[in-house]
């Protein structure tokens, strides 16, 4: 029934909600058969984000190869892809090329979609957010570099964590809210601030690699660390 209903409504949107429902309830062969018939590009870049995020790097490496080159945003893309899937594959031991770093930089610098996978696998390479650049001054610019530029780090003790994680909070921030956001952007927990110091319960998280955001009451972004979370 699901799947009828996906073949008769065809937005993106929509299919990642589907998609998103059937991963939560580890209903990969559904995935699959979905996105692998329609053939589309929007589904075989979704189905390359579930396998990456299943660690699934062999099968994310064939979708990714299938992608189209037709202009410049599909190139960055997936070369900043197959990037992220050797970081993945040596967690804590890959060292990107120069030329990689370059790439990284180069699309992390526009507000193309592509720039925000930049952004995210330049900050988990080097710990450092880089601000994409914006001609002129506006609402978008401001909300966008509050975003990226983050004060300081949180602590995280230990990491890699396996059934909890300590979060230190930076300087005297005390409240907000702790954020986790897995590596497909979406949000995994997300716990109110009772104090300077947390302890984030992560036994249920899958292994991988993880965003814990600080973030304040309004939702502003104060400070960001990377988690792996290895059981």
């Amino acid at each position: 029934q699901d799947d009828q209903w996906l073949t008769e409504r065809r937005f993106y949107t929509d299919k990642r909600i589907l998609v998103g429902q059937w991963y939560d309830e580890g209903n990969m062969a559904l995935i699959e058969d979905v996105l692998d018939d329609y053939g589309q590009t929007d589904d075989h870049v979704l189905l390359y984000g579930v396998y990456a995020r299943r660690g699934l790097l062999n099968q994310a490496a064939t979708v990714l190869a299938s992608l189209p080159e037709g202009n410049l945003q599909e190139i960055w893309y997936k070369s900043v892809q197959a990037t992220y899937l050797q970081f993945l594959a040596a967690p804590g031991q890959f060292q990107p090329s120069h030329a990689q770093d370059s790439l990284l930089e180069l699309a992390g610098a526009t507000i193309f979609p592509v720039g925000a996978n930049a952004r995210t696998l330049y900050y988990l390479l080097h710990g450092v957010w880089l601000e994409p650049e914006i001609e002129e001054e506006s609402e978008e610019r401001q909300a966008t570099t509050e975003t990226f530029s983050v004060a300081a780090n949180l602590m995280l003790l230990p990491n890699p964590a396996d059934e909890t994680v300590q979060v230190l909070l930076p300087g005297d921030h005390s409240d907000g809210f702790i954020r986790v956001v897995d590596m497909l952007g979406k949000t995994v927990q997300e716990l109110q601030i009772t104090g300077p110091q947390m302890r984030l319960p992560t036994a249920s998280l899958p292994p991988g690699i993880y965003i814990v955001q600080h973030l304040s009451p309004d939702g502003k972004l104060l400070a960001a660390n990377k988690l792996t979370i290895q059981h």
